[in-house]
């Protein structure tokens, strides 16, 4: 390889063909270890790029899957992957605004609950 045009350059020329440098045996060496050189670093540069790539798009899928559990269709009220009706989602809320240390025998509870199984009577669920 000639080391000033980065062109082909035969082991027996005294010159390059493409831009006339004089070529020496030293300089023949040094442009195949430049050669050498790059190619190794490519090698460890690509690879790096790829698992970078590669992590990215899988924390990208995750990240969308994880998304998409809760996505909802507002002019519906419809989940698009899974139909949670309103009185569950009602007494989700309710519990969910409690102490997570609240006995299941809590008025509060109790309360919860009793609206909860009403709201699946009247709606007929």
């Amino acid at each position: 390889m000639c080391p000033a045009c980065r062109k082909g350059v035969s082991k027996e020329a005294t010159a390059c063909p493409q831009c006339g440098q004089p070529i020496t045996p030293e300089a023949l060496a040094r442009g195949q270890a430049q050669l050498q050189h790059e190619a190794a670093g490519c090698g460890k540069g690509c690879g790096i790029a790829l698992l970078i790539f590669l992590g990215l798009a899988v924390m990208g899928w995750i990240i969308s899957a994880f998304q998409s559990c809760g996505r909802h269709d507002l002019s519906s009220g419809r989940s698009s992957t899974y139909s949670v009706s309103p009185c569950t989602r009602q007494m989700t809320y309710l519990l969910g605004q409690l102490p997570d240390d609240t006995p299941s025998d809590d008025p509060r509870v109790m309360l919860i609950m009793k609206n909860y199984q009403d709201c699946l009577r009247k709606h007929g669920q």
